[in-house]
């Protein structure tokens, strides 16, 4: 049952690859206007991309480390202090050393970081060609993930995530392609979602939820990463679909409630996302021990904790604090256009 409950309910790759593929489709859409009004510049658009991701990512690395003195043997790790993973963090390279213990969601940040670089360097080498730099970028993260299974194959390894730089490697180039078909989605969307029915944005819904339940029976059976990230590509054509069609949902003519409610909760996704695992480690260090053992013991009992704690707590601080640090965003990048503006003396 405790395994169950963990591969349907502590599983969230799935929203990671829809998270991708909106992403690229928000970076393009972003670069793709700078480019086209002759303003593009590579150091401010890593500013504005830093700035977004780093401040909430660095608290959340202060809550991990904090986390990891509480209660190290939560994190997976044997007592030795994890110097590497925390370096490795601060310069979101953490993809290829493992983690830092109780900050596992954060893997995703690392990719995020690299294809933030990549794309805009591949607009570049092909002219801004957005054709030719997907092509290429597809062309580069297919070659990688080959080039590890034939490496793989003549070592005879039985894993191919016996090493994190291995299987970093293997993440950044399996989950790549739901970057750049989100880049190429926003260059294409006034064509190409015109073209999507309701019934295909249906059966792209439905063929995302086949993916989810894949990808459930995988994590449900310990395969491992790699195998879970190649599962990615089942769910593309679902999440690429369900993402074109999205006008099919109405909410451009829902109630003001509606879209307060969908505002307050992207708000919420990103430190829910960031800091849920530090929060339940040391719910599992302090909270849980103080229940009757024959309570704690049952996987229900430990499930319901969980969500009657943890969700409060994050629904409490998290919005306020994604709000403040956005605020913190708009002031930095509004000074920073006015000193670009400012004319020379």
């Amino acid at each position: 049952m405790w395994r169950f409950l963990r591969s349907v309910f502590g599983t969230g790759e799935h929203w990671v690859w829809c998270f991708f593929v909106i992403s690229g489709f928000c970076i393009q859409l972003s670069i793709g206007r700078s480019l086209k009004e002759g303003r593009f510049k590579i150091g401010p658009y890593l500013m504005a991309r830093l700035s977004r991701i780093y401040p909430l990512f660095l608290v959340g690395l202060a809550l991990a480390v904090i986390t990891y003195g509480l209660a190290p043997a939560i994190g997976g790790f044997d007592g030795h202090v994890p110097t590497r993973q925390f370096w490795a963090s601060l310069f979101s390279l953490q993809i290829f050393t493992n983690t830092y213990p109780s900050y596992d969601p954060s893997w995703s940040l690392s990719c995020e970081m690299i294809y933030y670089i990549a794309w805009p360097l591949l607009l570049l080498l092909t002219g801004r060609r957005l054709s030719r730099a997907f092509s290429v970028g597809m062309f580069c993260s297919i070659s990688l993930i080959v080039g590890i299974l034939l490496i793989w194959a003549w070592a005879q390894h039985h894993r191919i995530d016996e090493r994190a730089f291995v299987d970093g490697l293997w993440a950044l180039g399996a989950l790549f392609p739901l970057w750049l078909c989100g880049a190429w989605l926003a260059t294409n969307w006034a064509d190409f979602s015109a073209t999507v029915s309701r019934r295909v944005w249906v059966g792209g819904l439905i063929v995302f939820g086949g993916a989810i339940s894949f990808l459930f029976t995988l994590r449900f059976f310990q395969y491992p990463p790699w195998s879970v990230h190649m599962g990615s590509w089942v769910a593309l054509p679902g999440i690429f679909l369900s993402i074109a069609g999205a006008r099919h949902v109405g909410l451009g003519d829902a109630p003001q409630s509606v879209k307060t409610t969908c505002q307050w909760l992207g708000r919420f996704s990103y430190p829910c996302y960031l800091l849920h695992f530090q929060l339940l480690h040391l719910l599992d260090e302090f909270g849980l021990p103080l229940l009757p053992n024959a309570w704690s013991a049952q996987p229900m009992v430990r499930f319901g904790v969980y969500l009657t704690v943890l969700l409060p707590i994050l629904a409490l601080i998290g919005p306020p604090l994604e709000s403040a640090l956005m605020a913190w965003r708009s002031r930095l990048l509004k000074k920073r256009d006015q000193i670009t503006l400012q004319p020379v003396s």
